[in-house]
């Protein structure tokens, strides 16, 4: 069956054929040396592509129309109340076969002043109710890029910086694996989630290499940071059952690592 074939100019970029995505040949083996992405596509009745950003992608098959990747639009963030916490929303290319997304990439994240270096790549399965966090690690200091590949969960960060005029602040925000969202949040702040579906599995990336001697928790319930969880019974471990409070955290030495600046 004849799909929709797109050839294009980065060093690797998506190739679509009729069956699946796979990646094109090198930059030095193509026609077109143009700095941006420039794609010649012949689509038929059952080979159109749709694109959509940051929600879910249509599977709907529209008929025949071209697609120009032109208007691509590749990742981009999104503001949160808190300076420093973002959401990163990808853009999503779909047909009737699935999607296709470029879930990082150096040189997008680099423009968007995001690392471009990643030390660590960590998965999590969770079932219903489950609340992991609030945690943070202050040696190395480690940042995260958090993501919800099966199911949907609520993702909270907290600012835990000494002096920030929102110390003790918090944002959270559902990410599916529908919606494919991201949330980035700096080393300095707590990192937590609950989870929505029947399961779920969030995974992050971090700018740290894990380290058990100063990773910390403070507790998901902490009146002063007043996370509205949106679950009706939590499940937690007994680590996280037993966490410091903010309060805590802040009285100790280590917390002068996390200074508003």
């Amino acid at each position: 069956m004849g799909g929709c074939q797109a050839v294009a100019s980065h060093d690797r970029v998506p190739f679509i054929s009729g069956d699946n995505f796979h990646l094109a040949k090198p930059r030095d083996t193509l026609n077109n040396s143009a700095a941006f992405l420039q794609v010649r596509a012949r689509c038929d009745e059952t080979g159109t592509i749709v694109r959509e950003t940051g929600e879910a992608a249509s599977l709907a098959v529209l008929g025949r129309q071209s697609f120009d990747t032109k208007s691509y639009m590749p990742t981009k963030l999104e503001a949160t109340p808190i300076p420093g916490v973002m959401l990163v929303i990808p853009d999503i290319l779909a047909d009737a076969r699935g999607f296709f997304t470029e879930v990082y990439r150096a040189d997008r994240f680099k423009q968007l002043g995001l690392p471009e270096i990643f030390l660590q790549w960590n998965q999590s399965h969770s079932v219903k109710n489950v609340v992991r966090g609030l945690h943070f690690q202050w040696d190395p200091p480690m940042a995260k890029l958090m993501r919800v590949t099966l199911g949907e969960a609520y993702l909270v960060a907290v600012d835990i910086r000494k002096g920030s005029p929102t110390l003790g602040k918090h944002f959270g925000a559902i990410v599916s694996a529908e919606n494919k969202k991201m949330m980035w949040a700096p080393a300095s702040f707590a990192r937590g989630f609950c989870v929505l579906s029947d399961w779920a599995e969030v995974q992050y990336k971090t700018t740290g290499i894990y380290n058990g001697k100063t990773d910390v928790a403070i507790r998901f319930d902490d009146p002063d940071i007043g996370i509205q969880w949106p679950i009706p019974s939590p499940q937690i471990s007994e680590r996280d059952r037993g966490a410091m409070s903010l309060a805590q955290w802040l009285q100790s030495p280590a917390s002068d690592c996390f200074r508003y600046q």
